[in-house]
């Protein structure tokens, strides 16, 4: 991948030019690359090395990101105790400098983290904070993840109108961006939550809804919630055996 050649380069033109920052930014870009390949190794080698650098500068921001790459790397490795450790240490990081963008991102990603635990309530109170926290963020991409992510958290104890007041949310912020795929994953989730609710026809209207969306965007574009959001239509009209 022509990316991941350009990254190498500037690691190591980066350590052979002495410059310690630019090869920690260069080695924490391949772990996100790796990682996007679903090379889990090296991306944690990648990342572990670029946060050594970060910290032998005394950069705490960069170590925050790092960390916080960290912390997606090892839930996705299925070890939770290591991503909630590296998360929790760039969510300290990110209080101390008093960065809302940095502390929404953070405890968005506990939250996550804590759902896929089951641990359910203190997903919704990690949720709730991300999402305070992002009021005071410019971006409004921040607040399209805050409000999926509480939305997920509360659905997760069958609060179902308050979810969906979330999803909304998410996928309006989403569409304005320009965004159809997180859009179309948020209308998912909605659909499930109402499906977990007994309300078949509720869910069948938001998956409807992410399908409509291909003749803006484009089934491509949509990526693999148009796929699942067939697939959970042809379940409803599946016959009961």
């Amino acid at each position: 991948m022509r990316r991941i050649a350009i990254q190498q380069g500037a690691a190591e033109s980066g350590r052979l030019a002495g410059r310690p920052l630019m090869e920690a930014l260069a080695w924490n870009q391949l772990g996100t690359s790796f990682g996007e390949g679903g090379d889990l190794a090296r991306a944690e080698e990648a990342l572990l090395r670029s946060l050594k650098l970060f910290q032998e500068v005394d950069d705490e921001s960069g170590e925050s990101v790092v960390r916080g790459n960290l912390g997606f790397l090892y839930d996705l490795l299925g070890d939770h105790d290591q991503a909630i450790e590296q998360v929790e240490a760039a969510l300290a990081i990110g209080r101390r400098q008093q960065d809302a963008n940095a502390i929404a991102h953070q405890l968005n990603n506990l939250a996550i983290i804590y759902l896929a635990l089951g641990r359910y309530d203190e997903a919704v109170v990690t949720a709730t904070e991300a999402f305070e926290q992002s009021r005071d963020v410019p971006e409004d991409r921040v607040r399209a993840y805050t409000h999926d992510t509480l939305g997920q958290a509360v659905a997760s104890r069958g609060e179902v109108d308050r979810a969906a007041v979330h999803f909304e949310a998410s996928v309006a912020i989403n569409l304005t961006l320009g965004q159809p795929a997180p859009a179309a994953r948020g209308l998912i989730r909605l659909g499930k939550a109402y499906l977990s609710a007994g309300n078949e026809a509720a869910a069948r209207t938001a998956w409807e809804r992410s399908l409509a969306m291909v003749d803006e965007y484009g089934a491509t574009r949509l990526g693999e919630a148009y796929s699942e959001a067939l697939e959970l239509i042809a379940e409803l009209d599946r016959p009961a055996r």
